[in-house]
């Protein structure tokens, strides 16, 4: 009895997280009438911290219908100068083949830091094969940064909610 009793104490928040599907828990935003997604993929607490964010909304509550495209942002918090400012393109590799990426820039000062931000709408089918990968190495401008074990199974999560909860 003990033994069974255990079993089920260590599987429960194993079937809650299953019946959950997995984390992902979009907000709904009744004003704008859409659902929004968001997922941290990586954030690094490195001299010039960087945070990476997985994105998608869409009209309605509930499941989307599967997703022709989601954003990723790339948020950074730059010790002196602009540095995506004049270099924010996207550039990643995975399994040896490269990709490239314009996206849309912001800046801004926040409690006297400096705060850059770059959204790149990347295809369903790209980020499905990046959510695929072993490893995915990347640049913006001068910062590099890789996407392994977590970041991928967070971004492998989010790419399936986002597909109709299917592995299309």
């Amino acid at each position: 009895m003990r033994r069974t009793l255990l079993i089920v104490a260590l599987a429960l928040p194993l079937l809650s997280a299953c019946a959950s599907g997995g984390g992902m828990r979009p907000r709904y935003d009744p004003s704008a009438g859409q659902s929004n997604l968001e997922q941290l993929i990586l954030q690094t607490s490195d001299a010039t911290p960087m945070r990476v964010t997985a994105r998608y909304s869409w009209r309605g509550q509930g499941t989307p219908d599967p997703a022709p495209h989601a954003y990723l942002s790339f948020d950074a918090w730059p010790q002196s100068g602009w540095p995506w400012r004049s270099e924010n393109q996207l550039q990643v590799t995975v399994e040896g083949q490269r990709a490239r990426y314009n996206g849309r820039y912001d800046s801004d000062t926040q409690g006297g830091r400096r705060h850059e931000n770059v959204t790149y709408q990347i295809p369903i089918g790209d980020l499905a094969v990046m959510a695929d990968a072993d490893r995915i190495e990347g640049r913006i401008g001068p910062r590099s940064f890789t996407f392994e074990g977590a970041d991928l199974a967070r971004l492998r999560e989010f790419v399936t909610y986002i597909r109709g909860g299917t592995g299309r």
